[in-house]
């Protein structure tokens, strides 16, 4: 893309007539990823009941266990607080999500399941929905990284540089605003689809970011709920128990992580959905 299509599209937010923009529906958007997961939910349970097994072990081999963030069970129980290992865990729990995505696009569509074979097989599609999973997360946390420089950084006694500092890391503030405009992306990924150029995603998702922040903070606000409630719940857990509680706490973890990763998956598709269904690519 040059750099004057890059100032009509996503400065000026001009484009052909194949760009103009899409209305959303408000419930659809809002409410579409909890709709579509009821809809497919005996799949969900199929896929959510392996792949929580799946999280677990992985997490209890590399000592990464959720009941390693209790005091009172870490003790006996088998974790590691190396950065090498957290990194080994992180990248290959990213390239699983990757598969489950995959995974629940078939599902999603209401298409029969592939072999575990045919999905390993894609390997190279699960790693690029994991660098696409990977780059929106990164975006979501470039406010909370902004908000942590302006804390710490000593003001300058020159305003013009005080200001020019400002102005560049205040506008971390604004990337979620303009990443949730592109969640899209990733259902084209794990569908193998033909992506559409990321102006014309901007371009026909004009007017609608309102109701897709509002969708997204839905799903962020549940998530919250649960595992907040999921915290305090089984940090009353006795610490004799460990053993076969941390077991069942890492296998609820994950399963209840894979629900909400799921209503983002949904979220994704149903954007797609609205932009470009029937639509040429």
């Amino acid at each position: 893309m040059s750099w004057r299509n890059f100032y009509d599209s996503f400065i000026l937010g001009v484009g052909g007539p194949e760009d103009a923009p899409v209305k959303f529906p408000f419930l659809g958007t809002v409410l579409g990823p909890e709709s579509l997961f009821s809809d497919r939910l005996g799949a969900f349970l199929r896929l959510a009941f392996f792949g929580g097994i799946g999280l677990a072990v992985l997490a209890l081999l590399l000592g990464r266990a959720y009941v390693c963030g209790y005091s009172h069970l870490s003790d006996n129980f088998y974790c590691l607080s190396s950065a090498i290992v957290w990194l080994a865990h992180f990248v290959l729990k990213l390239l699983f999500l990757g598969f489950f995505a995959l995974y629940w696009h078939h599902a999603a569509a209401g298409e029969p399941l592939p072999s575990l074979r045919q999905i390993l097989s894609q390997w190279r599609q699960a790693g690029r929905v994991a660098l696409w999973l990977l780059i929106l997360g990164l975006s979501g946390i470039i406010p909370f990284i902004s908000l942590f420089v302006l804390q710490i950084r000593e003001p300058d006694p020159d305003w013009r540089i005080e200001l020019a500092f400002f102005t560049f890391v205040g506008l971390g503030f604004l990337v979620p605003f303009i990443a949730v405009r592109f969640l899209s992306v990733l259902a084209f990924v794990a569908g193998e689809k033909t992506r559409p150029s990321l102006s014309r995603i901007w371009l026909r998702g004009r007017g609608n970011t309102a109701k897709i922040l509002i969708s997204v903070f839905v799903i962020l606000m549940l998530a919250f709920l649960i595992f907040n409630s999921f915290y305090f719940n089984f940090r009353a857990v006795e610490a004799s128990a460990a053993p076969w509680a941390g077991i069942i706490i890492e296998f609820l973890y994950g399963f209840f992580f894979l629900i909400f990763f799921t209503l983002f998956l949904n979220h994704c598709l149903i954007q797609k959905t609205y932009l470009f269904d029937g639509v040429k690519k």
